[in-house]
């Protein structure tokens, strides 16, 4: 069987006026598609196989503390567990602390550790950087059937664009060969699928239990005070129980939670 890869694609990428930004890639682990101003798009990243990358920028005027990266995710962990966050950090001078929702449910795969910016302010000029990327195989196995939308945005401290756009990304999954399923027997076949069904259903349980017990935790905020961090939980939470199955999970939960914190 051979490796998987990681899919990516962007679109509506916008940058400031005299602003000039481009990649390329270089390495049989990266099939690409398409071809746009910016470089190659509609790419299939291998994963286990080492890809260069050279990127090329041109940053018209000096960044100060005041730009602000923004950056929205809409997603699908595993193909069944709904994410969406929206996460602000200041693009230099400090460290970035905004954390994915999902940090705290996953650490081990999602950790919520500070990452760093450069110091303030970035100059203005020309950039060429190059680095060779390996994307781990052991992460295939986390990130499967996973997909994402991301939004950004990097403005300026009067509201001016510096550069916005979408990257849509999901993992590539690579099935073995029907003739090779098809020698397998009948009834391991059928084993198979119930064993696989059986932990598909422990893990909407599990989902079940996190978003509904987000909601109780939450039911009583104030929204307007927490802002849009706890809306997105809110609404998120709200959107996976309202899945056919889960419904009736939420009441049992909010049953018993009720009960036992009277």
């Amino acid at each position: 069987m051979e490796p998987g890869g990681l899919f990516f694609k962007y679109s509506d990428i916008k940058l400031e006026e005299n602003m000039e930004a481009s990649f390329s890639l270089n390495s049989p682990g990266a099939n690409c598609s398409s071809n746009s101003a910016f470089g190659p798009n509609e790419c299939c990243l291998q994963f286990g196989v080492g890809i260069d990358a050279t990127v090329h920028a041109v940053l018209p005027k000096e960044l100060t503390k005041d730009a602000v990266m923004t950056t929205k995710v809409s997603a699908w962990y595993k193909g069944w567990i709904p994410l969406w966050d929206s996460m602000t950090c200041k693009i230099c001078g400090e460290p970035c602390n905004a954390c994915p929702s999902i940090s705290q449910y996953l650490p081990s795969v999602f950790p919520c550790q500070p990452q760093p910016t450069p110091d303030c302010p970035i100059p203005a000029g020309s950039v060429n950087e190059k680095a060779s990327v390996t994307l781990p195989v052991d992460v295939q196995k986390t990130v499967a059937g996973s997909k994402a939308t991301v939004t950004y945005s990097l403005t300026r401290a009067d509201g001016s664009i510096v550069t916005s756009g979408e990257i849509f990304a999901k993992d590539l999954i690579k099935k073995e060969a029907s003739a090779q399923d098809s020698r397998r027997p009948e009834a391991q076949r059928v084993r198979e699928a119930e064993t696989k069904q059986k932990r598909v259903d422990e893990h909407m349980r599990s989902a079940c239990n996190l978003h509904a017990h987000s909601i109780l935790m939450l039911r009583n905020v104030d929204l307007e005070e927490d802002g849009p961090t706890t809306v997105s939980r809110l609404l998120s939470s709200f959107a996976f129980l309202s899945m056919p199955g889960a419904v009736l999970l939420l009441v049992l939960y909010v049953v018993v939670m009720t009960v036992t914190l009277g």
